[in-house]
């Protein structure tokens, strides 16, 4: 049931950071994209942070560091723009690591680099979250 919901508020997402690209063009600043997709979402009626932070902690001790991702949708799509060549492997194992940390089930990796809009995005399921749901 999860994955469902997911599923259908990343493709909502994407269908907004679709219409922010057609609008603003490529390569700009990653923050010009997050505003825009911010208010994107926000006149899509989606419930979003900016700015998200999730705190870390060591052994159920928290340390003085947070880990901020740009949006943060519907309490469940964790969402990083940045403007690059390629989404890196080293991109993918942060969004990883933060979707475990925050125990969140997906976050979304948009790169406003390209025109080409099907290779700017890369959609990350949380691997704990997904082990556990295929042990039940």
């Amino acid at each position: 049931m999860e994955t469902s919901i997911s599923n259908r508020l990343s493709t909502r997402i994407l269908a907004a950071s679709s219409e922010v690209l057609r609008e603003m063009g490529f390569g700009l600043h990653p923050d010009i994209y997050k505003l825009c997709l911010y208010n994107e979402l926000l006149a899509r009626n989606t419930n979003i942070i900016l700015d998200y932070r999730i705190p870390v902690f060591y052994k159920n001790t928290p340390i003085n560091f947070n880990i901020q991702v740009d949006l943060f949708v519907e309490n469940t799509v964790m969402i990083i723009i940045c403007n690059k060549n390629q989404i890196t492997s080293a991109d993918e194992t942060m969004m990883k690591s933060a979707l475990s940390i925050a125990k969140k089930p997906l976050g979304l990796l948009l790169n406003y680099h390209s025109p080409n809009f099907i290779h700017s995005f890369k959609k990350i399921s949380n691997p704990i979250r997904t082990a556990n749901n295929n042990a039940l």
